[in-house]
């Protein structure tokens, strides 16, 4: 196979959250925009590097709030909307012996961690097939919600896990399949 490079490019303006449709917000506040490039190498090698990026910005509004003499009072709200901007990169590769490499990563720019990531490695001897993965996931939350801000108190914890597997062929293309994590 010979190389091979492609790139896509998305993007959609948002519509307001309560369905009406008779007035939009202008584009430049309101859009996601995404693009990947993609790299099919030979000897099995493939690449891609993605980005994503979602504006929006929420109308201002008054809601009822409580002073400091316990009396109802409206209040002006106006929500400070950050862009959620990601990038991402993954690779795969299966060598002439039909083991496989495999992994990913995505990492939240304006935060600046990644957010999840992934590896797995799977290798054949005979019949059987011998696979070994990792994985992680942080919380990936956007700006300014109100997860985002109990986890400013309350920092949410990510997960890990590691995952072994082995699995038989029979010769009549049936499996036992046996994993631990």
């Amino acid at each position: 196979m010979n190389k091979q490079y492609q790139i896509s490019v998305f993007g959609v303006a948002l519509t307001p959250g309560d369905y009406n449709f008779t007035g939009y917000s202008e584009f430049n506040n309101n859009f996601i925009f995404g693009s990947t490039f993609y790299y099919y190498g030979d000897q099995g090698l493939t690449a891609s590097l993605s980005y994503y990026l979602k504006r929006k910005k929420y109308d201002p509004y008054y809601a009822p709030r409580i002073d400091n003499e316990y009396n109802t009072t409206n209040e002006l709200i106006v929500t400070d909307s950050r862009d959620q901007q990601l990038t991402g990169f993954n690779v795969s590769y299966t060598g002439k012996q039909n083991y496989t490499i495999f992994g990913k990563a995505y990492y939240d720019i304006y935060l600046s961690k990644f957010y999840q990531a992934e590896f797995n490695i799977s290798y054949p001897i005979k019949n059987f097939r011998i696979s070994a993965d990792y994985e992680y996931r942080g919380a990936q939350l956007t700006y300014n919600t109100t997860f985002w801000t109990m986890a400013q108190f309350w920092p949410l914890s990510h997960y890990q896990r590691v995952e072994g597997s082995m699995d038989y062929t029979l010769k009549k293309r049936d499996q036992f399949i046996c994993f631990n994590s």
